[in-house]
């Protein structure tokens, strides 16, 4: 800022133009337009010295650690930050020159979507539907059909497919993964789950 710049350099002597805040402050807001033209990373030297190196290390991790990253999953409870962990990781990574794609379809079901849009399947019924299978839910909580765990699978990896095929130049970050359906189908005791453990997809990180 104006002020540490001003207190820094080493031609502060009266009468010289740097002395004045007013040239401090044109110039650093020179640099702040070099800045938003070329997407810069921006290093902030108001800290201590290792502050300041330990920042540009992490920029430099970070990425290489980009560089040998396709696919990155995030995985767990409800609430634990996947949202907010996967747009930190794009914002980041924008900031290194890597584009990503945050990428959900744990909930985004297309074959559903699909029979929606043909009109095979009413909203009206689809509310229907909904109430009675949280009826059954309720009286077999601990029952889940392996036909319609099957279907989920395939729903994801028909989308994983679709993402990994139309995004080959972007590091994709999967909010939910495969691993997630297969937390589901243990804990409701899926007839076969161990088959879909097996299956789920090979992932960088």
């Amino acid at each position: 800022n104006e002020k540490t710049s001003l207190a820094r350099n080493k031609n502060n002597i009266t009468g010289k133009i740097t002395t004045s805040p007013l040239f401090h402050r044109k110039i650093l807001t020179e640099y702040s337009k070099i800045d938003k033209r070329t997407n810069a990373i921006t290093i902030s030297t108001e800290n201590s010295l290792e502050k300041t190196i330990n920042e540009v290390k992490f920029h430099i991790v970070c990425c290489e650690k980009m560089k040998k990253l396709k696919t990155l999953a995030l995985i767990g409870l409800d609430g634990v930050g996947k949202t907010s962990l996967a747009k930190m990781i794009s914002e980041e990574a924008g900031i290194l020159g890597f584009t990503c794609k945050v990428v959900h379809f744990y909930h985004e079901n297309i074959l559903y979507k699909f029979l929606r849009m043909t009109g095979l399947v009413k909203l009206e019924e689809d509310k229907a539907a909904y109430a009675k299978s949280r009826k059954f839910h309720k009286a077999n909580k601990n029952k889940t059909s392996l036909f319609k765990a099957s279907l989920r699978f395939l729903d994801s990896y028909i989308q994983y497919i679709f993402f990994l095929s139309t995004n080959p130049s972007k590091i994709l970050i999967f909010d939910r993964f495969f691993d997630d359906y297969v937390v589901n189908f243990n804990v409701n005791k899926v007839l076969g789950s161990d088959f879909f453990e097996r299956i789920v997809p090979k992932i960088d990180k």
